[in-house]
């Protein structure tokens, strides 16, 4: 049982330290969007204010001055590089994004795969028997990957007395390890229909997926992960409480044998 312990442990001590990260990658993030924005009111202001200089026709003939419309033209230049600045950024914070929630749905995959082996393990020691969960003895599959039916195991082994396929977060878990495969080979544009576009952007506060273009199929949306990490922030302070629930079961379950 000490294994089963240190799984819990290790998994909340390694969210907690993830969850500081990102707190400080949110600030990181939005402290740079605004030197950007700082950077561009500050150089607007200045073109503005030579836009209202009219040079005198010595100064435009001498080149000491030039007319107007070359600031207009550097004001147009200095939107443009600031628009692609801020692109830039919004394509890095994205890939950011993308990277993030790959991370917090394998660590919850790695968490509960893990879980359900070394229950196993635990109440074949203590019992001498429980039902065999599919494919652990298969040689041509045994590197058991599956959370989904690790969960479902899980649940077995608590006697039905609670399923964790029941609780609070797994449709939410659900919900984001399927964003998560419909990105993590490399594509970082999917297609969602209208209802599963709602049901993602009502999970947290600020939208999880973006809408980038409309299809030519009814319902159907063109989308990206959002480039703000602030849901992703929610989501993984969810999955924190939601293995924390967990092992409040599982207290449940040795006390019980």
């Amino acid at each position: 049982m000490n294994n089963i312990i240190f799984e819990f442990d290790y998994f909340i001590e390694k969210s907690k330290i993830f969850e500081k990260t990102l707190n400080f990658l949110s600030k990181s993030l939005n402290k740079e969007y605004k030197n950007i924005e700082n950077e561009y009111t500050k150089v607007f202001k200045e073109l503005q204010y030579k836009n209202q200089y009219k040079p005198s026709y010595t100064e435009v003939k001498t080149g000491e001055l030039n007319d107007t419309d070359h600031y207009r033209q550097i004001e147009i230049e200095t939107e443009f590089l600031i628009s692609n600045m801020i692109n830039d950024y919004t394509d890095i914070s994205t890939i950011i994004s993308e990277s993030i929630l790959i991370k917090i749905n394998s660590d919850i995959e790695k968490f509960l795969v893990q879980l359900s082996k070394k229950t196993y393990a635990y109440l074949i020691e203590k019992q001498g028997s429980v039902i065999l969960p599919y494919n652990y003895n298969d040689k041509e599959t045994r590197f058991f990957t599956d959370s989904l039916i690790a969960g479902k195991r899980i649940s077995e082994y608590l006697n039905q007395k609670s399923k964790i396929t029941d609780l609070k977060y797994w449709n939410e878990y659900i919900l984001m390890r399927n964003l998560r495969n419909k990105f993590a080979h490399g594509n970082s544009i999917f297609i969602l229909n209208e209802k599963e576009f709602n049901q993602y952007n009502k999970l947290y506060k600020n939208p999880i997926v973006i809408k980038k273009n409309s299809t030519h199929e009814k319902n159907k949306i063109i989308c990206s992960i959002t480039p703000n990490i602030e849901p992703l922030i929610e989501f993984n302070a969810h999955m924190l409480e939601f293995i924390e629930i967990i092992r409040n079961q599982y207290n449940i379950l040795l006390k019980d044998n």
